[in-house]
């Protein structure tokens, strides 16, 4: 009976093997994992695309989302963006710091919260460095 409710996987150098098989313990019907830190992982879009299929699943808990330091480049950021606005995400708070956002991604951060407000969903993304 699995009770994990916090991950903590940064600077785990995952690569996209990695990445498939936490998505598919985040796809469990007992998966009970609220919070992930992923920080550090390198992930870019490919493993990027990896997760989203996992956030996107109905089974899927995280609320709370570290994705620090993941060179997601403007790729990445898409298809977080898209994973974002999917009915079935329920990621309520969510850290891109130390990615190396230009322009682009961070029209793409602001255009994302603006669709979820208009849809009646907060959420709390974190991107600038303070």
């Amino acid at each position: 009976n699995n009770k994990v409710t916090s991950l903590d996987l940064g600077s785990n150098d995952l690569r996209p093997e990695g990445m498939k098989i936490l998505a598919e313990t985040l796809k469990d019907e007992n998966n009970k994992v609220t919070s992930l830190d992923l920080s550090g992982n390198s992930l870019e879009p490919e493993g990027m695309e990896i997760l989203a299929e996992a956030l996107k699943d109905e089974n899927n808990k995280v609320t709370s989302l570290d994705l620090r330091y993941n060179r997601l480049g403007l790729e990445g950021m898409k298809i977080l963006a898209e994973t974002l606005k999917d009915g079935n995400n329920k990621v309520t708070s969510l850290d891109l710091r130390s990615n190396n956002l230009g322009t682009d991604e961070i029209k793409l951060i602001e255009q994302t919260i603006e669709f979820l407000r208009k849809q009646g969903r907060e959420i709390k993304i974190i991107y600038m460095e303070k």
